[in-house]
């Protein structure tokens, strides 16, 4: 990634660097914030995490495009870090904690202070994957590490029914204005 050029991919049969337009990618494309990390998967696509633009994933087979954002399910659209674990799944380190994309049904799940971390705020490229799979996120606050396969994630999401709802003992109708 450049700031004044974009994004551009090296290729060696022809040993120079071409853009993604130059690749056919729709032209639109643009990164308007600073590329904190650049992955490429074990499928050969290309992850660029931002901050402020959350993550674009280049399918460099498909000529598409994907962007994820908080719109998506990411906790923050600042994104540091971005790794593969040994199931193929994606982890993420954010501003406000760390996220993983489930391949198989596309969503994510994030873990924060709540969920045990010593900080929600993880630095710019500090992350790694060891060769027996565990995962390193280098934090605000130290070193976190885990192995992905060990965590337990909801089955199903949990549906909310709020039944009643109360200020100062005093129930309040939320249909009225």
């Amino acid at each position: 990634g450049a700031l004044d050029f974009g994004i551009q991919i090296y290729n060696r049969d022809k040993n120079k660097f071409l853009t993604l337009e130059n690749l056919g990618f729709d032209k639109k494309f643009e990164i308007k914030n600073p590329i904190r990390d650049i992955f490429e998967d074990a499928q050969k696509n290309i992850w660029i995490a931002t901050e402020g633009d959350a993550v674009f994933k280049l399918d460099l087979k498909n000529k598409k495009i994907k962007h994820y954002t908080t719109n998506s399910g990411l906790p923050s659209d600042a994104v540091y870090g971005i790794i593969q674990d040994k199931s193929n799944n994606y982890w993420f380190s954010t501003n406000k904690g760390i996220a993983t994309l489930k391949v198989k049904n596309d969503k994510f799940f994030t873990f924060n202070t709540f969920d045990g971390l010593p900080t929600n705020d993880f630095e710019s490229g500090a992350i790694a994957i060891s060769s027996d799979g565990k995962l390193y996120f280098g934090s605000k606050k130290g070193l976190v590490s885990f192995y992905p396969d060990q965590l337990d994630f909801p089955s199903t999401p949990i549906n909310l029914l709020v039944t009643n709802f109360r200020i100062f003992n005093n129930t309040v109708d939320v249909n009225k204005p």
